[in-house]
């Protein structure tokens, strides 16, 4: 029904789990985390649950490194392996519950009881997912001698919790029964692997169930068209052995020998890093001229240009196209209206509509087009649902959407989490002259991460644009890069370069090459450059 989310950093309430028993059980969790110990007694000898010290001290073992400062675990999943979790008294246990018309096994909890997880550290990435089945229960974490409550759940409920305003703190999170309550699923993660772990949590009974299930379910007759057989067969299994061949991922001198890293006279800091990594890459954007050379039929082709600025790409893509064209302008500002107009007039015919294309109407329009574009502004939008529906409405049969130099990386203009430990690994190693920042000329030791969204419209929903995308186009030529590399030669570092100094030179070369090696081995990009046809035009 509901989740109250109760001050999660200010206010500190101690004695939530007051009985002997739960500082019992914080005294073990701290000697569980230190490894080699001796077996402690069971913390509840009169309990059929044994004491879970072994099993914690593998599971944190497993995710230490030999820094004594980093014996906490980042995580943790709900799972029915002996040990995942802790108890204070012997009021859990494993039980079938209905929810929402289905059967799911969880964690039963008598009110009163409360369980907790092994010893964490909150990242600034931290989130928490707990589900529950039945009752109402609080959520803490845990300090020494300090209890700060996160908030409570209360069935039937899904809740998602950002606990970024707890990073830094080590602790253990615990749950505490207001009544009887049964928690199906329970996920303190980086948020970009709460999938993930669900996934692995009561992966035995998954397994069995999935088993079972497609024992039986091709014999069902609407498979009975793919011929397969009701027999079975003797099979071989592989020798084993395969060992794939290692990539040798380039590194900074090798960028450096690139043809690509000649300077030209236009260049800049970032436009040289982005020719480079394309190098590497081997693809470089669509070629919108020829694209929209290619939609020229009879008459001038026309374009629509959403958030269009001052319209320097569009200006580009008509000249190199070298076909008539007439672009429609749509932007809430008057004044970069008047420059665009100035700057494509020799080009094209120039119509413009002031406004807020978050309140787009197609029927404000005279005629459909060619080609609806915009050029990096749909990470400004808040309603991408309204824009992207208008723009595919706004095609002709056969014409196209182009996203042009897009952010779709995470939401605020942030790295993706399991980007941010290699971009900053790449930004440490940069002399001190290059990491200075133009905002307040501090010398920064690592990447400032902000989110710009919290006050401002930049990447508001960015990390949503693509899987929106897909509900109203399909995809003709998609182009993605850049994990991290934008934000290491973003204008806050830009003027450090100066690409006649080879020194300067060298340390882009050496970030280039820890870009590719991101993307290479699996970092998200955070930019695109795509065509699309809408889905009814689709050929």
């Amino acid at each position: 029904m509901s989740f109250r989310l109760r001050s999660a950093v200010r206010r500190a309430i101690c004695g939530l789990f007051g009985e002997e028993a739960a500082a019992r059980a914080a005294a073990l969790y701290r000697r569980a985390a230190v490894a080699p110990q001796p077996e402690p007694e069971p913390l509840w000898p009169d309990s059929e649950h044994a004491s879970p010290a072994a099993a914690f001290r593998a599971y944190v073992d497993e995710r230490i490194d030999e820094d004594a400062d980093s014996r906490a675990a980042d995580e943790f999943f709900l799972t029915e392996a002996d040990g995942s979790f802790a108890s204070a008294d012997g009021s859990v246990a494993w039980a079938a519950a209905a929810y929402r018309g289905a059967p799911y096994t969880g964690l039963a909890l008598r009110a009163g009881a409360s369980v907790s997880t092994p010893l964490l550290t909150i990242g600034n990435d931290t989130t928490l997912v707990c589900e529950i089945a039945m009752g109402a229960i609080d959520v803490a974490l845990q300090v020494p001698g300090v209890t700060r409550d996160i908030g409570r759940v209360e069935v039937p409920s899904l809740v998602t919790v950002d606990l970024s305003a707890l990073n830094g703190l080590t602790g253990w999170i615990s749950m505490r029964a207001r009544t009887d309550a049964v928690i199906l699923k329970w996920i303190v993660a980086r948020s970009d692997r709460v999938g993930l772990l669900h996934g692995r949590s009561n992966y035995a009974r998954r397994l069995a169930t999935e088993s079972q299930f497609f024992t039986g379910v091709y014999d069902h007759e609407i498979y009975r068209s793919r011929g397969q057989s009701e027999d079975a067969a003797p099979f071989d299994a592989p020798r084993g052995g395969f060992r794939p061949d290692a990539e040798r991922l380039p590194d900074g001198d090798a960028v450096g020998a690139l043809p690509a890293a000649d300077v030209r006279s236009d260049d800049n800091a970032y436009v040289y890093g982005v020719r480079l990594l394309e190098a590497l890459v081997g693809r470089s954007e669509p070629d919108f001229a020829s694209r929209l050379a290619a939609l020229h039929a009879n008459g001038p082709v026309r374009l629509l240009s959403l958030c269009s600025g001052v319209a320097g790409i569009e200006r580009q893509i008509i000249e190199r196209a070298g076909v008539p064209a007439e672009i429609t302008l749509y932007d809430i500002n008057p004044t970069l209206m008047g420059r665009a107009a100035a700057t494509l007039s020799p080009f094209a015919r120039v119509f413009g509509v002031i406004g807020d294309v978050n309140e787009i109407d197609p029927q404000r329009f005279d005629h459909p087009y060619d080609v609806v574009m915009c050029v990096s502004g749909l990470h400004h939008v808040v309603e991408l649902e309204r824009v992207l529906s208008a723009a595919a409405d706004l095609l002709v049969p056969g014409g196209e959407f182009w996203v042009v130099g897009e952010q779709i990386g995470r939401s605020g203009n942030r790295l993706w989490p399991e980007v941010r430990d290699a971009a900053n690994s790449a930004f440490r190693a940069l002399p001190a002259e290059l990491r200075r920042n133009s905002i307040d000329g501090v010398t920064d030791a690592a990447l400032r991460e902000m989110d710009y969204s919290s006050t401002t419209f930049e990447g508001i929903r960015s990390e949503e644009i693509e899987a929106l995308l897909s509900r109203y186009f399909e995809p003709v030529e998609v182009y993605r890069r850049n994990c991290f590399l934008w934000r290491t030669l973003e204008p806050s570092y830009f003027a450090n370069y100066d690409l006649n100094v080879p020194a300067h030179r060298a340390a882009i070369h050496g970030l280039v090459a820890a870009e590719y090696a991101t993307w290479r081995t699996g970092g998200r990009p955070t930019e695109t450059w795509a065509a699309y046809r809408a889905r009814q035009s689709a050929r």
